[in-house]
């Protein structure tokens, strides 16, 4: 046999012969580096295993809880999509992706994974207390409440049940949330928050001598809590007690000033006492607060609908017009930096050097009276496009933080979930691949 020959046997031999990778003792190194906080060593040891098995599940899940620990929520979450590509019905990792997205005020992307997580198998109460959250916060009260009677299921603490009866008094369904507290208030006799709310809720069914009882009661929890006294008032302004009444307007008055609902109320009851002078001064400052909350709303109403027209404008291509919409924004609601920031990126597209160096000073301006970076307004602005439904326009935000910064892992990650959810995954897996370059 030739020498060359014999030595390519050699190797392959050898190579045969060689024991397989033992990834029990890696694994098990990398459980206690990250139990002693030394997370680099942990990476080390997992990124070697993965590197004589790329598919290995439990090392991925394991990089993401050390990437997480170590406060490096992105790479947490890349490392969590890997278990979930390999194995799209594990819980846990399921679970973690949705926390973080929780965590990131990514509402719409938690619900998603920790829904998966729930028919995954997941069946924790802080799950179906976060679900419940999320589902209040974009409006979905019916799947709030679902959601938070599973967390009562699963645990039935007072908490839970205070938040079911809370849910069920917002959308006015006071007989539900009644017969709730009443229960609770049973079985946890000094749970104040739970009496506060069913005075209340006594209240506006017309049982007026069951909620002064009730708020009697939590009276010596109360603490000055503007909300127990004007609750309070209220129940002693309809039991005939306008003395009362006003004893416990004053110390909600004391606390906060332009309490619109607490002025009224005085009003009443100077009004019931006949003394007509204090209930016109009360009843004028109540008319004042009205107006001022009033033409707050409007603004408000005025704010948010200049705002879409000018991303509206812009997208059918009237880049002036989209100016002009967001500049009367800007002057309904002064100090907006989101608004400034579209207007700022408006005057690049529209080519004007002054216009830009003038968006940007105000930029700069604002964000040093607010304390804040460019990044921060930007993602958040990024969000709010997108949950209205805007996404081009939020990759387009996103892209302009990439250009100031091309390393924000915050920014990428989040343009990745844009180009997704437009049904671009190219162009969303250039983005995951650039993120896990930067490792």
């Amino acid at each position: 046999m030739k020498p060359i020959q014999t030595i390519c046997s050699l190797i392959l031999f050898l190579g045969a012969c060689a024991e397989p990778y033992d990834k029990g003792p890696a694994l098990r190194r990398a459980d206690r580096a990250t139990q002693d906080k030394r997370f680099e060593d942990a990476r080390e040891e997992l990124n070697e295993l993965l590197e004589h098995d790329p598919s290995d599940i439990e090392a991925h899940f394991k990089l993401g809880l050390s990437y997480a620990l170590d406060n490096q929520p992105i790479q947490a979450r890349l490392s969590f999509l890997d278990v979930v590509v390999l194995d799209s019905t594990r819980a846990d990792a399921l679970e973690q992706l949705g926390m973080l997205a929780f965590a990131a005020e990514e509402r719409k992307e938690a619900i998603e994974m920790l829904e998966r997580s729930v028919r995954a198998g997941t069946r924790k109460g802080h799950v179906y207390d976060t679900l419940s959250y999320l589902h209040f916060q974009e409006g979905t009260i019916d799947k709030a409440k679902h959601w938070i009677r599973n967390a009562i299921r699963a645990n039935p603490d007072a908490r839970f049940r205070m938040k079911l009866a809370t849910l069920d008094h917002f959308i006015g369904s006071f007989d539900e949330a009644r017969d709730q507290l009443e229960s609770l208030a049973a079985d946890y006799p000094q749970y104040y928050e739970g009496k506060l709310l069913l005075g209340r809720v006594y209240r506006q069914l017309g049982e007026n001598e069951k909620a002064l009882a009730t708020l009697n009661e939590a009276l010596e929890h109360a603490k000055g809590h503007p909300d127990h006294f004007f609750e309070l008032g209220m129940a002693r302004l309809k039991t005939n007690d306008p003395d009362g009444a006003i004893e416990a307007f004053e110390k909600v008055l004391l606390v906060d000033p332009g309490h619109t609902e607490a002025r009224y109320g005085m009003g009443q009851a100077y009004t019931r006492k006949g003394d007509r002078q204090k209930a016109r001064l009360a009843l004028d400052r109540f008319k004042d607060l009205e107006d001022g909350e009033k033409e707050l709303k409007a603004d408000q109403e005025s704010f948010i609908a200049h705002w879409q027209d000018g991303v509206l404008k812009e997208k059918e291509g009237d880049l002036k017009g989209a100016y002009q919409s967001l500049k009367q924004a800007a002057i309904i609601k002064e100090g907006d930096i989101g608004t400034h920031v579209m207007m700022w990126m408006l005057q690049r597209r529209l080519n004007d050097p002054m216009g830009v160096a003038r968006e940007r000073e105000a930029i700069q301006r604002q964000l040093a009276l607010e304390s804040t970076t460019f990044d921060k307004v930007a993602l958040s602005l990024a969000g709010r496009l997108r949950n209205r439904g805007f996404k081009e326009k939020a990759g387009d935000v996103l892209l302009a933080v990439l250009e100031d910064d091309p390393t924000h892992a915050g920014a990428r990650y989040q343009l990745a979930r844009v180009y997704e959810s437009m049904g671009k995954l190219a162009e969303r897996d250039e983005q995951f691949v650039i993120l896990r370059q930067a490792r």
